[in-house]
C-alpha cells in the first residue's frame, strides 16, 4: 500500500525536475523494500541465525554488533549485487548499498542504497 501510494503521487507531478528526483527516492525505496523484506527475510536471515547458532551469539542480544554486521555484508553482497545488477538493466544506477543491523538483534536490518 505504502509503494502504491508513493507512485501515484509521483506519476501525478508534472514538473520534470521535481519528478526526475522523486523518482530517485522511489527507486531507492523498492530497493530497500527488496533488500529487506524478500533477500533477507526470507534468504538471508535464516543463514545469519545458523550463523549465530553456529558461534554461540543471542540473535536477541548481539553483543558484538560489529562482528555480525560484517557476517551479514557478506552474506547480503552476491544477492545485493544481484538486485543492483536487476536495476542496472532497467536503467537504474544503483553505486552501493550498505547494510547492518540497526538494533543489538537480528529481527530486521537497516539497507542504505546510493543512487547515481
Amino acid at each position: 500500500m505504502a509503494e502504491l501510494s508513493i507512485k501515484s503521487y509521483i506519476d501525478a507531478v508534472k514538473d520534470k525536475k521535481t519528478l526526475v528526483e522523486l523518482q530517485k527516492h522511489y527507486y531507492a525505496f523498492t530497493f530497500i523494500r527488496y533488500a529487506d523484506d524478500y533477500i533477507y527475510q526470507s534468504i538471508v536471515r535464516d543463514a545469519m541465525q545458523s550463523w549465530a547458532n553456529s558461534n554461540g551469539i543471542n540473535q536477541d542480544n548481539i553483543e558484538n554488533k560489529d562482528e555480525a554486521d560484517a557476517a551479514l555484508k557478506q552474506k547480503m553482497k552476491p544477492y545485493l549485487d544481484t538486485l543492483m545488477s536487476i536495476y542496472a538493466d532497467c536503467g537504474i544506477k544503483i553505486k552501493s548499498a550498505d547494510v547492518e543491523y540497526p538494533w543489538n538483534r537480528m529481527f530486521e536490518i537497516k539497507v542504505a542504497p546510493i543512487l547515481d
